[in-house]
This record gives structure tokens, C-alpha cells and sequence, in this order.
């Protein structure tokens, strides 16, 4: 082994060695100190000088840096003047100068550059004519730099194509064939090249001239031997590097082909090995460094140890690719690297299987890690913990479930302090809880969506507490009578029996015996020993009974709760086989579950149709005491076309009545169904359906088409039932359109009040659409307070059609105030809710209009302006001028009003919305008013600048407080000398 190669690993630094190995990079010639200043090998300390001072005088003029004396390959990109000032640095350090020296081209003689013919034919660009100069000489130069300059040259021109390839983006795509043939052919001379030099003497002897005369105590002839030595081990890292940045872009060929380059450069493998585990090493580290991080944040929280294994194999997959392109199969290195993330990923799972009984996701992290792994062992381990997970699933019998760690804060603190105490055996206490839980009573409440997570950990207790009573009872019940065992305890010693006598306490036998077999042998007992051994055997099985009757409603319910756990039902399948053979009732799976109330809409909407008269009742009854908050569940929109069908065939009246009055709480999503049994169902289900959707009101105003063709119905309840609903759901929009135009001035009042209730949140039809231009109309009407009530109507609608807009804008400048304040509330509200989907120029037409109104002369006016205003929020910001001159209003409430709205303008605005000159004249504006003399209007500024500039606010109190204190003092001072001065006045008088 060579000396660098035992100092890979060593952090001793080796003059020579390390300063080839530091400089090995694919930039090693775009970085060269001589290519980027342009100056021969030889500049001596004045030329660097020199260059400096030219590069430092055009850095600071902003002029173009001229050429320097040698020009040698130039770089496609300018050269920025810190990268010259960082070369010329690099020339100044003896190390570092000597390595770009010995990477770039040397004349014949030093000092006879600018004579040299091969270097002046590079530096035109004749880089064939350079070449064949050097060629030439190769024979009869003693020194080989041709050969050395030779090398330099095909090695800088394959980096630079390297470079081009690694620059070039997706659309301009990959080199032509031609130029990668190119390429390879320089890599094979640049090779070619290099291991000529290292068997020529002579040039390493040219070197250590070189060295002795830059009379460096750094450098000694010493370092000529271990640059010699390194050169194999810098060229392949070189190459090494290029790999890893080609198998990181995901780019294999291009990889492998560096790869076959390393291999066919003539350099031993062994040095080959070593270059590309030293480039991998950092990828090595941070795969360690992961796989620390991600053993302590498993273990640190075990809930999250799943995705966290998962997220440790996403994010080193790429990692390991780069690893398995570099490394072939079979590398220790890889191999190890391999099995360190998968045994990584299944310490994780272990933590997080145990924790949450997520077997599903545990097989899928085990899968994955079974995949990453290499070893035998290794995957021998993970297959015996993959077998124990899938038990685990298959048996199904777990707390949690997927999504059970998803859950609201407040409800997985009480299900896992529940958890701990069914771990201790505590049924009595966990049951209730999780049985309240499930129904959605009590305190936390849980989500119709996430109740099956209640469902598993409650059907995991009532299996335990069945098992917990039954095997006691089962194995009380196989305990052999205290008569048997005294007589198996007498035969096990020998003793004889004798005829006649009874086997159980030895009296003798007359006309009254009992004979029975146990285990194959017949035994003789008195009446007595008999009677005691049939009443014990009776009350041993009525006990069983009791406990088998408890158990099976435990284990009933739990099979429904939870129908995946097949350790319930394999002791549902015991418990029954041995009721069926004691000859026990069992009560009926389905009504059990639902008298318990844990039956779904959907589950009891399917009960209705059963065939057993019982399980029907019970649906029934369940469904009556269905709570009304169930409807905004998502399971119950689910359930509308099941019970709307159900509703259509079933013939009970009073279960018709029942799924009716289940679909109606439902409100206004139900109608569509309800209107479709109205029209197919049976007169029951039509006479309940009116009746419910009666009880929805205006918002079933679609169904009053369908209302009023069941009016012609032959059955006279289904009649009475449509025309009542007809009057709970009020007039269509038509029919209020229609009264609108022919009724008086109180009842136009009516219908626009009317009108404004049946269009309020109701969808855009044509029906609407005239509803609405109704209204715009009757902004025209000679009344006032017609005029007024239509713009507030409008207002409260909220919409913000374009017809609606200029008719309000018209009715802004009305004769009326009350009018124009109604048009100025309206515009508020219908740019609050579409000021972000309007066009912007009507948006500031409206905004513009606003503004102007600010200087109507009734105040009541102006408030509602600046109430409508602070509802538009930032997009009033035009109005800021106008409201900052109306807080020095004569008016108090027009000062409070104009602050409120400044506040609100600026507190929903984004940072970037209102420019920062505007917010500093509100503020000082708002500062002003803090002084004002009413508390009311100060109090309201003060409330302003809190929520946009605190700051301010604190020091204005500050110097205010200060004031008052020096005005309080000035007093004091004032009433003290008066005192005194009178005092003096008396003592004069008075002597």
C-alpha cells in the first residue's frame, strides 16, 4: 500500500498529498488560479502584482478587466472580479500555487513563455497545432513537459465537457454522439498521458527544481515524491466525484460510463475502490446521522414511529440509489449501509405496533425494510416480526385503529387514560364511558365520522369482561363434585368397595339407590350422596346459564361493534355451541344491538324491511329517538337515499310517519327526497312526507309546485296534510313578485319583506334572478319608504348583480335621507361579501360614490357612509382622506364613527395593501384625536391605535400623564403660596 493511501483515513496533513487530494474536484482546471487571472506558471511577485492592480482599478471604474499575458483556453461564462481576486489570493499561498502550476501548461523553458510556440498557438485557439508541437517534442524533450502539458490538455478539455453536459438543461438535452465520443477520447489520452508522466523521472526531478526555487520551508523534495505518489488516487477521485454528481441527477448511464473510465484508465482497482468510498463517504454520514435522529424521535414519540420509519426510507432511497450505482453488489460497505436502515425502520415499527396496533401500516413498514435488507440475518429477523404482525392483524383484536391518534386532543386523553384502566381489569368503569362515547352523550362529544374508533377498544372490553366471567364459571362448572372426587381419591389407594354399600360415604344401600358412569366405571350412591350430587350438579348449570346469557350479550354486541375481530368471533362461536348444548335462548344479534343504541341511521333503516316483526319494532322505536343533531353528521347525508327508499315501500302508517320524521331532521337537504316520495309513495308516506316538510317551512319553497298538485289528491288527508304544509311554507317568489306590483303602499312593504326572506340564502335561478330585478324596480317608486325598504332588502340579500349596483348608486343622492342612508347600508353589505369578485373599476365607482356622500349634510347619512365603509374593510381606502378630515367634525358621533371605520379599514388589511404613507397619516390623525376633549370620541381613537400602533398609543399616555402631572403640581404650588401669602396678610393685620 502506497503512503497516501494509508493517509486517506488520517487527519495528519501530508505537504503534497493533501494538497493534490483537496484540490481533486471536476472544477480543478475552472478553478485554476493561472486559467482564471491569465498569466504563465512562471509570473513572478511583480506580475502578480501587476494583474492585482489592474483587476483592483477596474473593479472600482466598473470597466471590463483587460487580458491577461497568457490566454489559455478561455472560459465560456466572464469571470466575476471576486473569482480573480480569489486566484490571485491562491497565487500568493506557496501550496497552492504550486498545484495549479502543476495542473496547467509549463513552457519548455521557465521563464521563455511568450517564446514557446506550443503555448502561443494554444493561446490563439490552435489548440491542433499546440498538440502536434508537443507531440513532436515528445521524443526529444528530456524533461517531458510535452507529455505533462499533453495531459493537461485532453484532461481540462474532458472536464470541460463534463462541465457543458452537467450545465445543460432538460430542453437543450444530452451532447451529440459525436461530441461524447469526443469526450471519451479525452479521458483516454488525458489517462494515457498521466501514467507516461509518472514513469518519467525526469519531469518529477524539473518539479523539484521548482520547488527549491520557490524556497519554501512548506515545500521540500519531499513533496515531489508524495504528489507523484497521490496523482493516480487524485485523477480517479476526480472521476469518482464526476460519477456520484451524475448518479445523484439520477443519471445511471452517464454514472457507469465514468465508472468503465476508472476501470480502463490503467490505474490498479485497489485505488479505484478507494476513490469511490471516498466520495460516498458524506452520503455514508448523512444516512447515519438519519438513522440516529430517527432511532430517537421513534422512541421519543411512538404514535408518529411509523410515518417516521417511513419518512427515514423515502428520504434515503435516493441516497441509497446513488450508493447501489457506485458500489457494486456484494460491497461490505453497501451491504452494511443497507441493513442498517432497514433494521432502523423495524426498531421504529416496534415501537409504533406496540403503541398504536396498527398492524397494517407495521406490515407495510416491515415489507419495505424486508426490501431495503441485504443480510441474511437481517431479513431472517424481519420475516419472523412480519409473521407476528400478520397474526396480530388476522386476529384483529386491538384497541386502536387507524386514525385513532387523529383524533381531538380532549378525546384520546380519556380514551387512553381508559386504556390503562382496561389494561388493569377495570371493565365496570371503561364500558359506561365508552358506551356514552359511542352514542355521542356526555362530555367529550365525538363525531358521527370517527365513532367506529369508540367502537373497537369498546367491542375489545365487552370481550375481555365475557372472557374475564366465562372461563371462572367454565372451569367452576367442569370442577368434579366433592362425592366424585372422594371417590377417585379412595380408588387411587387401593381401597375395595364392598357390595351393597354406598361408594360415597359407605352406608348400606336399601330400596332407594342412585347408579350412574363416570369415565367408563359405574358407581353406586345412597339416596342421600345422590340427592347432594344432582342438586349440586343443577345449581352448578343454572349458574352457568346465568353467566352464558351475561356473556353472550357481551360478546353479541361486541361481534357488532367491531365484525373484524376474529378473536370475539371465535369466542361468540365457543360461548354459542356450549349455550346450544345446554339448551339455552339466546336473544336475537340485531335487536340487542339496536335496543343498545349503537345502530346507524343506515343499519336501522335496513332493520325496517327485516322480516322479523321484532327487529322492526325496534328499528322503529330507535329511530323515534333519533337526536336532532344527527343530521349535520356526514353518515346521515349518506343515509337520505336508503330512508327515502325505505319511505317509498314501506305500508306501516306509523313506521311511515317514523322514516318520514327521521328524513325531515334532516332540514332543507332532505327536500329533494321528500318531494320525490310526495310524488311516487303510498298515501301514508305522502301525508307523512307533507306533514314534514310543512314543518321544514320557507326553506322547502321548491316542493310548493308539487304541494299544490297533491291539493288534487283523492285521499282527503293527504289533502289537508299538502294544504297545511302549503301555508307553514308561505308564497313562491312569483307569487310575492306578483303582489309586489299590485298591492298598496303598506302591503309593497309586506311583500318586499316578504320577498327579501324567500331570497336570502336561497340558489341563483331564473326565479330569483326576477325576484331580484323586482326589487331593483321598485328603488324607482314615488314612497320614500318604499324606496328604503327595497335598498335594505337588497342589502340583505347580499347580492351583488350589476343592475342591482347602479340602482342603488342612483337612489344614493335620493331627496330622501332615509332613503339614501338604507342605498349607502346596502352597498356595504353586497361589496362586504363580493367586493373580491366584482369588477375592480365598479368596485371604486361604488367605493368613489361613498366617499362622496361622506359630505352629505345629515349626520345619520354620513354614519351609515363610514358604517359601510369599516364592512368593505381595506378596499375603502380611498375614503381615508375624507374620514381622516371627518374626526375634526363638529359632531361627536361623526369623530367616533370615522375612527371606528379607519380602525376596521386598516385592521383587515393585508401587509402589503394599504401603503405605508396612508397608515402614518391615519395614525398621526388618530393620534390628534386621542387629545380630544369628549372621553366618548377619545376613548374610541384610543381603541383604534391599540389594535394598529401600541407603541404610539403608550408614549401619547405617557407625555399625557406627564402633562397632567406637571398642571397638578403648578396647582398645588399655586394653592400653597396663596395660603402662605395669606396667612402673612393676616399676621400683619392682626399685629
Amino acid at each position: 500500500m502506497s503512503e497516501i493511501e494509508k493517509d486517506w483515513g488520517s487527519n495528519t496533513s501530508i505537504a503534497g498529498a493533501d494538497i493534490l487530494l483537496d484540490a481533486a474536484k471536476p472544477k480543478l482546471y475552472r478553478m485554476n488560479a493561472f486559467r482564471v487571472a491569465e498569466l504563465p506558471v512562471e509570473s513572478k511577485a511583480r506580475d502578480l502584482v501587476k494583474r492585482r492592480q489592474i483587476i483592483e482599478m477596474a473593479s472600482k471604474t466598473g470597466m471590463p478587466i483587460p487580458a491577461g499575458t497568457d490566454f489559455f483556453l478561455p472560459l465560456e461564462e466572464a469571470v466575476s472580479p471576486d473569482t480573480l481576486r480569489e486566484a490571485m489570493q491562491c497565487l500568493q499561498d506557496p501550496e497552492r500555487r504550486l498545484v495549479d502550476e502543476f495542473f496547467w501548461f509549463w513552457p519548455q523553458e521557465l521563464g521563455q513563455s511568450k517564446s514557446d510556440k506550443a503555448l502561443s498557438a494554444l493561446s490563439r485557439g490552435e489548440i491542433k497545432a499546440a498538440t502536434e508541437i508537443w507531440l513532436n517534442q515528445e521524443q526529444s524533450d528530456e524533461s517531458n513537459v510535452s507529455i505533462h502539458n499533453l495531459a493537461v490538455l485532453y484532461h481540462a478539455m474532458a472536464l470541460d465537457m463534463e462541465h457543458e453536459k452537467l450545465s445543460r438543461s432538460a430542453e437543450e438535452g444530452p451532447l451529440e454522439e459525436e461530441q461524447r465520443q469526443k469526450c471519451d477520447l479525452y479521458w483516454q489520452q488525458a489517462f494515457r498521458f498521466w501514467r507516461m508522466l509518472l514513469e518519467h523521472e525526469a519531469f518529477w526531478s524539473k518539479l523539484a527544481e521548482r520547488i527549491r526555487s520557490i524556497n519554501d520551508p512548506r515545500l521540500t523534495t519531499g513533496t515531489v515524491r508524495r504528489m507523484q505518489t497521490s496523482l493516480p488516487s487524485v485523477l480517479l477521485l476526480i472521476s469518482a466525484h464526476l460519477a456520484l454528481q451524475y448518479a445523484e441527477r439520477a443519471n445511471i448511464p452517464e454514472a457507469d460510463r465514468h465508472k468503465q473510465l476508472m476501470v480502463q484508465s490503467g490505474f490498479e482497482q485497489n485505488i479505484i475502490d478507494m476513490a469511490l468510498r471516498r466520495v460516498i463517504e458524506p452520503i455514508r454520514e448523512r444516512i447515519k446521522l438519519q438513522c440516529r435522529k430517527t432511532e430517537t424521535e421513534g422512541k421519543a414519540d411512538p404514535i408518529q414511529a411509523g410515518n417516521i420509519a417511513r419518512q427515514l426510507i423515502a428520504q434515503t432511497k435516493p441516497l441509497l440509489a446513488v450508493l447501489d450505482c457506485l458500489l457494486l453488489g456484494g460491497n461490505p460497505i453497501r451491504d452494511s449501509i443497507h441493513d442498517e436502515i432497514a433494521l432502523c425502520a423495524v426498531a421504529c415499527q416496534i415501537q409504533f405496533g406496540n403503541k398504536t396496533e396498527n398492524w397494517k401500516l407495521s406490515s407495510e413498514i416491515l415489507q419495505l425494510s424486508h426490501t431495503l435488507a441485504i443480510s441474511k440475518a437481517v431479513k431472517t429477523r424481519i420475516e419472523e416480526n412480519s409473521k407476528i404482525v400478520r397474526e396480530n392483524a388476522d386476529l384483529g383484536n386491538a384497541w386502536c385503529d387507524e386514525g385513532y391518534y387523529d383524533l381531538p386532543a380532549p378525546i384520546l386523553t380519556v380514551l387512553e387514560r381508559a386504556r390503562e384502566q382496561a389494561k388493569a381489569g377495570q371493565w365496570d368503569k371503561v364500558i359506561p364511558l365508552l358506551k356514552k362515547m359511542t352514542k355521542g352523550e356526555g362530555e367529550p362529544r365525538i363525531e358521527e365520522k370517527d365513532k367506529h374508533l369508540i367502537r373497537g377498544p369498546l367491542a375489545y372490553c365487552l370481550n375481555l369482561r365475557a372472557m374475564a366471567k366465562y372461563n371462572p364459571a367454565i372451569n367452576q362448572h367442569n370442577e368434579l363434585p366433592s362425592v366424585i372426587k372422594e371417590i377417585k381419591k379412595r380408588k387411587n389407594i387401593g381401597v375395595i368397595f364392598e357390595p351393597g354399600k354406598c361408594m360415597g360415604c359407605g352406608a348400606f344401600l336399601f330400596e332407594r339407590y342412585m347408579r350412574f358412569t363416570f369415565e367408563g366405571d359405574t358407581h353406586v350412591l345412597c339416596e342421600n350422596c345422590g340427592k347432594e350430587l344432582k342438586n349440586k350438579t343443577s345449581r352448578k348449570k343454572a349458574h352457568l346459564q346465568i353467566i352464558i346469557i351475561t356473556v353472550m350479550n357481551d360478546l353479541i354486541l361486541a361481534e357488532r361493534l367491531n365484525p373484524q375481530n376474529s378473536l370475539i368471533r371465535k369466542n361468540l362461536s365457543e360461548v354459542r355451541r356450549l349455550a346450544y348444548e345446554l339448551n339455552i335462548d339466546l336473544p336475537h344479534s340485531l335487536i340487542l344491538f339496536i335496543n343498545s343504541g349503537f345502530a346507524s341511521i343506515t343499519e336501522l333503516i335496513i332493520a325496517l324491511k327485516d322480516l322479523n316483526l321484532e327487529v322492526r319494532e325496534a328499528a322503529e322505536e330507535a329511530l323515534v329517538k333519533i337526536e336532532p343533531n344527527w343530521a349535520k353528521s356526514e353518515a346521515a347525508k349518506s343515509a337520505i337515499p336508503l330512508l327515502a327508499k325505505a319511505l317509498e315501500g314501506l305500508k306501516s302508517p306509523d313506521v311511515q310517519t317514523i322514516a318520514a320524521q327521521a328524513l325531515g331532521k334532516l332540514g332543507l337537504i332532505a327536500v329533494p327526497y321528500l318531494m320525490s316520495v310526495l310524488s311516487n309513495g303510498m298515501p301514508g308516506a305522502r301525508k307523512a312526507v307533507a306533514e314534514v316538510l310543512g314543518n321544514i317551512g320557507p326553506g322547502a319553497k321548491d316542493a310548493i309546485p308539487i304541494l299544490k298538485a297533491t291539493l288534487r289528491n283523492k285521499n282527503p288527508s293527504v289533502c289537508m296534510a299538502a294544504k297545511d304544509a302549503l301555508r307553514k311554507i308561505g308564497k313562491s317568489i312569483p307569487e310575492v313578485v306578483d303582489d309586489l306590483k299590485n298591492k298598496n303602499t303598506r302591503g309593497k312593504k309586506t311583500a318586499i319583506l316578504a320577498l327579501a326572506k324567500a331570497l336570502t340564502g336561497s340558489k341563483i335561478d331564473d326565479s330569483k334572478l326576477n325576484g331580484e330585478a323586482a326589487l331593483a324596480e321598485a328603488l324607482k317608486d314615488k314612497k320614500p319608504c318604499i324606496r328604503s325598504a327595497a335598498a335594505q332588502a337588497l342589502g340583505e340579500i347580499g347580492h351583488g348583480a350589476k343592475g342591482i349596483i347602479s340602482g342603488l348608486l342612483i337612489v344614493l343622492v335620493d331627496e330622501n335621507y332615509k332613503v339614501r342612508k338604507s342605498a349607502a347600508l346596502a352597498l356595504g353589505q353586497i361589496l362586504k361579501i363580493h367586493t373580491e369578485y366584482m369588477n375592480l373599476r365598479e368596485c371604486e365607482k361604488v367605493i368613489l360614490a361613498l366617499t362622496i356622500t361622506l359630505k352629505d349634510k345629515r349626520h345619520i347619512v354620513r354614519i351609515a357612509v363610514m358604517e359601510a365603509l369599516a364592512k368593505i374593510g381595506p378596499y375603502s381606502k380611498g375614503a381615508i382622506p375624507s374620514l381622516i378630515a371627518s374626526l375634526k367634525d363638529k359632531n361627536l358621533n361623526i369623530r367616533m364613527a370615522a375612527a371606528y371605520t379607519l380602525g376596521q379599514i386598516l385592521a383587515k388589511s393585508k401587509s402589503d395593501f394599504i401603503k405605508r404613507q396612508e397608515v402614518a397619516e391615519v395614525v398621526s390623525a388618530l393620534a390628534e384625536q386621542v387629545r380630544d376633549k369628549n372621553s366618548d370620541v377619545c376613548a374610541a381613537a384610543m381603541n383604534v391605535l391599540d389594535k394598529i400602533d401600541p407603541v404610539l398609543l403608550n408614549q401619547i399616555l405617557i407625555k399625557q400623564n406627564a402633562k397632567k402631572r406637571r398642571a397638578t403640581l403648578a396647582l398645588t404650588l399655586a394653592l400653597i403660596f396663596g395660603i402662605v401669602l395669606v396667612t402673612i396678610l393676616l399676621i400683619i393685620v392682626l399685629s
